[in-house]
């Protein structure tokens, strides 16, 4: 019986750390929704990407937009914070892009040129201020569905948007 105790023990304690990460990922970002190909296809025409720049996918998920973007030849990154998502992408990935399993509040994305966002309403202000305190003028950041409050977007297409960091 003793046995038994323990492995419910690990379990519930393995349940709870997890669903604690799961729960601190969606406070502190957006849940996982993943983008089907027509809004992804929309987010690269809108940036209209050069080769060899750096993209940046804030809260990437299973690293369907960084793969994307390692094929249309950009150096490709990914910050997510959910163990589970990040382990995903890993796999999905290979050697295609990197994803790092980090909060992207705490990154300095100054050397990006190219951000993608699918955000949720909450976290638009905050994100607005820390992208165009950061991102040099010309960066270009192209958000799904959620829209900054205060930054004026340039592009829409398929219920993305397109926003340019102003010199």
């Amino acid at each position: 019986i003793s046995m038994i105790l323990f492995l419910e023990i690990i379990f519930l304690a393995g349940l709870t750390y997890i669903s604690a990460i799961l729960l601190y990922s969606v406070i502190k970002g957006a849940p996982f929704a993943p983008l089907g190909k027509e809004r992804i296809k929309a987010m690269f025409e809108l940036l209209e990407i050069k080769k060899g720049k750096k993209l940046v996918d804030l809260g990437s998920g299973d690293g369907r937009i960084v793969l994307e973007a390692s094929r249309k030849n950009l150096q490709a990154f990914g910050y997510e914070i959910n163990p589970i998502l990040y382990l995903i992408s890993k796999i999905k990935l290979k050697n295609k892009g990197k994803v790092l399993l980090k909060n992207y509040w705490k990154q300095d994305l100054s050397k990006y040129e190219y951000v993608t966002i699918y955000g949720v309403t909450y976290i638009m202000p905050a994100l607005e201020k820390k992208l165009l305190n950061e991102l040099s003028p010309g960066s270009k950041v192209v958000t799904n569905h959620f829209k900054f409050p205060n930054w004026k977007y340039s592009k829409k297409l398929n219920d993305v948007y397109l926003y340019t960091v102003p010199d």
